[in-house]
């Protein structure tokens, strides 16, 4: 036996009202034309006015969202990168061989204008890694690995990478130049990990091998 389910007051006024708009669907769209024709003005300057409102509101929305998307589909896009790696770098090779001349001049004029301050970040950065060699045990696990086996290096990163430059700025030891505010001196794998070295635990026994180089600059300090 079929079960009758009553309509509630609310669900019958939805179902009337979806159905009066099927029926006149041409009058209800001529009546909303009209209505935006002589009320154009008012109606673009509420929207403007919204709009101009809720700008920054909306635009931390998006930030957020971007962030949350990036970091969503960051594998994603690592996996990508990879398995077409060769035609990355090849489109990348034929882009410079075509407009080799413009990008040279456009190089050439950059360093020209900004020579002071790109000087000013070239030793900037050199004093960093200075201060990395010292106390990093991460910085120098992989310095130990470029030199030992490029090519395992490179599954990980580009052979010139900037490592202290992108984990300088979230790592408070490098920062301070206190050794003591560096996660791997607590030696226990999950303090290790809190690094902001990125990538560095991708690569096989890195963990105990960063312990132990920060068991050298602890000794090192000691001296």
């Amino acid at each position: 036996m079929t079960e009758i389910i009553e309509e509630t007051a609310y669900e019958r006024k939805l179902r009337r009202n979806r159905e009066y708009r099927a029926l006149n669907r041409e009058r209800i769209s001529a009546q909303r034309k009209d209505y935006y024709q002589r009320n154009k003005d008012v109606i673009k300057q509420r929207v403007k006015d919204y709009y101009e409102r809720t700008f920054e509101e909306r635009a931390e929305g998006n930030r957020e969202r971007q962030r949350q998307n990036w970091q969503k589909r960051k594998p994603k896009r690592q996996a990508y990168y990879q398995e077409n790696i060769e035609r990355f770098h090849e489109r990348g090779r034929r882009y410079y061989q075509e407009n080799r001349d413009k990008l040279n001049t456009a190089s050439k004029q950059y360093h020209s204008e900004h020579r002071d301050e790109l000087v000013a970040k070239q030793h900037e950065r050199q004093a960093h890694r200075l201060v990395a060699r010292q106390i990093c045990p991460a910085f120098r696990f992989l310095n130990k690995l470029r030199l030992a086996d490029i090519t395992l290096y490179t599954t990980q990163y580009k052979p010139n990478s900037d490592l202290v430059h992108k984990a300088y700025p979230h790592c408070r030891a490098l920062k301070t130049g206190d050794l003591t505010k560096c996660p791997a001196f607590k030696a226990t794998p999950g303090a290790i990990k809190k690094c902001p070295m990125p990538k560095v635990f991708e690569f096989a026994n890195a963990i105990e091998e960063i312990k132990q180089h920060a068991f050298d600059i602890m000794v090192e300090q000691v001296k």
